[in-house]
């Protein structure tokens, strides 16, 4: 599945981890950029960035996209 980057300053969260600040940020996203989707655990999409690299996208961050 795959997903279209929407909103304000998107950003990436670097894992499932939260803390009083919102949890780690691996990077923020230009809205328009198409995701593909591998996963969702509660409100966020696992995302591919590489063979190697993941990062969570809130899904309020998501417009999906059927593939």
């Amino acid at each position: 599945m795959f997903a279209e980057v929407i909103g304000k300053r998107p950003y990436l969260n670097a894992g499932l981890g939260d803390d009083r600040l919102g949890g780690a940020k691996l990077g923020f996203l230009q809205p328009g950029v198409l995701v593909e989707i591998t996963g969702k655990v509660g409100t966020l999409y696992r995302v591919c960035l590489s063979g190697a690299l993941e990062g969570w996208l809130p899904e309020e961050f998501a417009k999906t996209a059927a593939a």
